[in-house]
C-alpha cells in the first residue's frame, strides 16, 4: 500500500497511529465481547459468530489519513490487514482548490480526546479540469489547518 509513497513527507495526519484510535476501537470490542457473555449467548452458535464478526470488524476497519509530500497529496485508507487498505493518489499540480468544512459533535467531546473543533471533516478537492472528489475524515483542528495552509500554499506556488 505505502509503496506508492517514495518521495519525503512534508504533512500528514496521524489517525491511524493515534492511541485514541487504538483505544477506542479496543473499548467497542470488549463491549461487543461483554454483551456476548452478559446476555449468555454461548449456547448459540450464530450469536456467537455475530459478535466475534463484529468485534473482529472493529479492529479490520479502515482509518483514513492524509499525506502530502512535494508533488502530491495522498488519501490513505489504513486496515490491520494489507489487503484491505488502499491509497488514493492526486498530484497537487492539478489541483485547483482544497476546501474544508469542520463539524463538531458535543457527544464526541467526551468520547474523544480530540480538538473540541473539527472532529469530523468535509474536505472538498477541485481539480483543473472541474472535477472534484469529497473525502470525509476524523482529524484534529491542527492537523486541518497545517495540512490546509500546505496545500494552498503548494496549490498558489503551482498556479
Amino acid at each position: 500500500m505505502h509503496d506508492q509513497i517514495k518521495t519525503n513527507t512534508i504533512v500528514s495526519t496521524t489517525n491511524f497511529k493515534s492511541k485514541h484510535f487504538w483505544i477506542k476501537r479496543t473499548v467497542m470490542s470488549l463491549a461487543a465481547i461483554i454483551t456476548l457473555l452478559i446476555w449468555n449467548f454461548e449456547s448459540n452458535l450464530l450469536n456467537f459468530t455475530l459478535f466475534t464478526c463484529f468485534a473482529t470488524a472493529i479492529f479490520l476497519t479502515r482509518e483514513e489519513d492524509l499525506l502530502v509530500d512535494e508533488s502530491h497529496l495522498y488519501h490513505l485508507r489504513t486496515s490491520l490487514l494489507p489487503n484491505l487498505s488502499s491509497v488514493e493518489k492526486y498530484e497537487l499540480s492539478h489541483i485547483k482548490s482544497f476546501k474544508s468544512k469542520s463539524y463538531s459533535y458535543p457527544l464526541w467531546y467526551f468520547l474523544d480526546n480530540k480538538n473540541l473543533k473539527g472532529i469530523d471533516t468535509k474536505i472538498e478537492v477541485t481539480f483543473n479540469n472541474s472535477s472534484s472528489t469529497k473525502i470525509d475524515i476524523n482529524i484534529n483542528q491542527k492537523e486541518m489547518e497545517q495540512l490546509s495552509k500546505t496545500i494552498t500554499a503548494k496549490i498558489a506556488k503551482e498556479g
